[in-house]
């Protein structure tokens, strides 16, 4: 398969010590940039290469890297698809629009078993901040990184797909985070599935968009609370906040039961609120009420009439202030009775200084996450390897999320159409950076409606439980 180059393209370079975008996206004035990728039978990409550098010592992923400092893919050639509709561009004239042609035909005839309808070929789009606008000679904007990250694990999913019977054109536009200037976009319009936008304002007009068009809409970053309406074609790979504070709950009551739980936050409405949703959570386990303790003073207060004289006390901190939760476990550590204690923290807190490893491996600190990257899993060293032969840097967890997203909506789009939503709960499935288990989140409802009609949403329910050991988070089942 021959793919080719024309102008005002974006073009990724391949070098060992940074990633470029090309210079015809800037000199060409060019508002957004678009990339096609037709997945077929044959090789889209050429597969990476074999002799990959020895293991590393640590199965660990980096921080994102600086600016300019990141490798993606390989230089490719375009040509003209006459079919295709042009760009928008700052100007507001019309150039002829990049696409990339694979050829070769592919077989994928509709099947429609169980009420699955299918299609010989499919379209997406995909909505990522690359901010182009705000490229320079030889140095990606920071704020584009994960994006970038993103895309670099997508297009190896992307080598995996072309060996499977799916036909699917994968559009790729620079959202800038501004849904609503890209969704008049032909690409966008005549898709079948759009995986993004990745913002707050993204994500709701995405999720409008969606209802008025009826297409599938999978949002793998950001995490929506309630939705109004019902959208059964919405897709959230992220768990919300509630759905970590009920796994949080449902960890706590298989491996201490009735122990102690005391809920613990500073007086601020935002922290306090979160109270909310362990109560609910722990209605499925008893009927009594967590302890609640409003902390006024961030630094001034006393942990010791909370902790039990015998038995286990399990402080429950929603908290990811880093100055209030350092203070609140290093009072604890210098309780009597700190063995007594087990801690239950929030995601954030694997992000702050890491002094207080020490205290978390002390304190039995658990905290919930929606990525846990196994080193020793085969498929996450084959993965890492592939992507630091084709790319010349380790994968994070921006790569993970791209290529687990890319894979899974590719394969559920050849199984089961564009309407896969509706059979998720059939693929629960493990996946290089977490597992997948969505199920549907339903709005009220009266007695006599049918429940299925008040879908707001599918969620990933699936929220790993860490546990600080050996001076890294390891997965706590």
């Amino acid at each position: 398969m021959k793919i080719y180059y024309q102008q005002t393209a974006i073009t990724f370079m391949k070098q060992t010590t940074k990633m470029r975008l090309s210079n015809n996206i800037l000199r060409g004035g060019v508002f957004l940039f678009v990339l096609a990728l037709t997945v077929s039978s044959c090789n889209l990409f050429k597969k990476a290469e074999t002799n990959v550098p020895k293991k590393d010592k640590k199965d660990q992923i980096p921080s994102r890297p600086e600016p300019g400092k990141v490798v993606l893919v390989d230089t490719v050639r375009w040509k003209v698809d006459p079919r295709a509709k042009p760009p928008i561009t700052s100007s507001g004239q019309m150039p002829p629009s990049p696409v990339i042609i694979a050829d070769g035909t592919v077989v994928n005839q509709p099947t429609t078993p169980g009420g699955i309808s299918t299609k010989e070929s499919y379209s997406l789009a995909m909505l990522l901040p690359f901010n182009s606008d705000k490229y320079t000679e030889g140095v990606n904007p920071q704020s584009a990184q994960f994006a970038l990250d993103f895309y670099a694990g997508a297009k190896l999913a992307l080598d995996t797909l072309s060996t499977l019977p799916l036909k699917m054109t994968v559009n790729v536009l620079d959202s800038r985070n501004d849904f609503n200037s890209v969704s008049t976009r032909y690409e966008v319009n005549k898709a079948d599935v759009i995986i993004g936008p990745v913002d707050k304002q993204g994500v709701v007009s995405a999720i409008a968009f969606s209802s008025r068009n009826d297409v599938t809409v999978v949002s793998p970053y950001f995490p929506t609370g309630d939705i109004d309406g019902t959208n059964p074609n919405f897709v959230q790979v992220k768990p919300s906040l509630k759905m970590h504070c009920n796994n949080i709950v449902r960890h706590i009551q298989s491996h201490y039961g009735n122990a102690q739980v005391v809920l613990a936050a500073r007086t601020r409405e935002n922290e306090t609120a979160r109270f909310a949703y362990f109560e609910e959570a722990n209605k499925m386990y008893s009927t009594g009420k967590y302890e609640e303790w409003n902390i006024n003073d961030d630094i001034n207060f006393n942990v010791e009439p909370y902790i039990e004289n015998s038995g286990i006390t399990i402080f429950v901190v929603p908290s990811w202030n880093e100055a209030f939760v350092t203070a609140f476990l290093k009072k604890l550590n210098a309780s009597p009775r700190r063995n007594q204690v087990v801690v239950y923290g929030m995601p954030q807190w694997m992000d702050f200084d890491k002094s207080l490893n020490g205290l978390y491996e002390t304190l039995k600190v658990r905290v919930s996450s929606s990525t846990y990257i196994d080193g020793n899993n085969p498929d996450v060293r084959y993965f890492r390897n592939k992507f630091l032969s084709k790319y010349g840097k380790l994968p994070n967890s921006d790569a993970y999320l791209g290529y687990d997203c890319m894979l899974f909506v590719g394969k559920m789009v050849m199984q089961y159409g564009s309407k896969f939503p509706n059979f998720l709960e059939r693929e629960q499935q493990s996946v290089l950076h977490t597992r997948f288990y969505f199920n549907p989140v339903f709005r009220p409802v009266s007695a006599a409606a049918d429940a299925t009609s008040n879908i707001s949403k599918y969620e990933n329910n699936y929220v790993n439980i860490l546990r600080m050991q050996g001076g890294s988070f390891r997965l706590d089942e």
